[in-house]
């Protein structure tokens, strides 16, 4: 066999060793990671109930990042935050949990290009584990985005108090089911 050849089989062979061997612990981590969430936030994909101030109705929203939504066109459905399209009351703190093992944001506008992109709430950076929020107040609908994965996208729509409080918590009691 020519040394030149076998050079390259080796260099193969070493090179798929590696590659198994990166995949087994990204599946470690993955799991762990799924594991750690699960024990943290058992009740993470149910609304916490709106609090009332003297003026306003202030509520608290909560939207999961899945795990492979780092990934385009994943098994997800496309749909890259949970739920994708949200109902919110003007003035509600909305807290996205990354159940991602990559980091992730969520900031106004529809992509990282837009000229109004991060003007009306921003999260920052949001590590994989953790959870980043925003006071977000408006009238009318608005879209947002992932700057560091431009696929994932989402819209929050903006409705009275007493509609936003029955429509979450319909999808609440479907995603339940």
């Amino acid at each position: 066999m020519n040394p030149q050849l076998s050079k390259a089989i080796f260099g193969i062979g070493i090179a798929l060793s590696v590659a198994s061997v990166a995949s087994v612990y990204v599946t470690m981590l993955v799991t762990q990671n799924q594991n750690l969430n699960s024990q943290d936030n058992p009740t993470s994909s149910q609304q916490p109930a709106p609090t009332n101030s003297s003026t306003n109705i202030n509520t608290s929203t909560t939207i999961a990042i899945p795990n492979g939504a780092a990934v385009q066109e994943s098994s997800l459905d496309k749909e890259y935050y949970k739920p994708a399209n949200m109902k919110i009351t003007s003035k509600s703190k909305v807290t996205c949990i990354n159940q991602d093992i990559a980091a992730h944001t969520a900031t106004s506008g529809q992509s990282i290009d837009s000229s109004n992109s991060g003007q009306v709430f921003d999260t920052g950076t949001i590590a994989p584990g953790s959870s980043g929020s925003a006071m977000i107040t408006g009238s009318n609908e608005i879209p947002y985005h992932c700057t560091f994965h431009p696929w994932m996208l989402g819209i929050l729509q903006f409705t009275p108090a007493a509609a936003a409080s029955v429509a979450n918590d319909s999808r609440n009691s479907s995603e339940q089911s």
